[in-house]
């Protein structure tokens, strides 16, 4: 399992109508976690980026609620389009539905400006920063819904 990088979160996920049931927000958070990062191919099936090779007893392991938690939220997920299941006779595989449309690969768009312009402001400090106008996108992470979102943005903003 990975335990390094980090997933895009955006705070619509607050308005999501499982946020309140704490074992769905919870499995579907672990399933965000879990999934693959790129395509991949375990035991001559493909498993895609943002899908992952799992059974209801190993979520079940992994998150610490019982197996018919598991299968309740599951489904719930899998009715709402949160989520697909295929089903192998060992295993299955859980895809996140939308994951690239707002999980990128890669950095964050804008990060090589900001940081050439932090360098600028190094070498000449007398000079006042400017701030730019960067086009970045704004993505739910429920719907994948993409819209164009304007934010000033200075040099030192942007985190690697």
């Amino acid at each position: 399992m990975l335990e390094t990088g980090y997933i895009k979160l955006h705070r619509s996920i607050l308005n999501w109508e499982w946020y309140g049931d704490t074992v769905t927000k919870s499995l579907f958070l672990h399933l965000l976690l879990t999934v693959n990062i790129k395509d991949a191919r375990w035991q001559g099936v493909d498993v895609p980026r943002g899908a992952r090779v799992c059974s209801l007893t190993t979520l079940s392991e992994e998150t610490g609620f019982s197996v018919k938690q598991i299968r309740v939220s599951l489904d719930k997920l899998i009715g709402t389009g949160e989520v697909t299941r295929s089903k192998f006779p060992k295993f299955s595989i859980i895809s996140i539905q939308n994951w690239n449309k707002f999980q990128t690969e890669g950095r964050q768009q804008g990060t090589g400006r900001a940081q050439s312009r932090a360098l600028e402001g190094q070498q000449n400090k007398n000079n006042k920063k400017k701030e730019d106008k960067i086009d970045t996108k704004k993505v739910s992470i429920l719907s994948g819904e993409e819209g164009s979102v304007y934010r000033e943005v200075g040099a030192n903003d942007w985190d690697d």
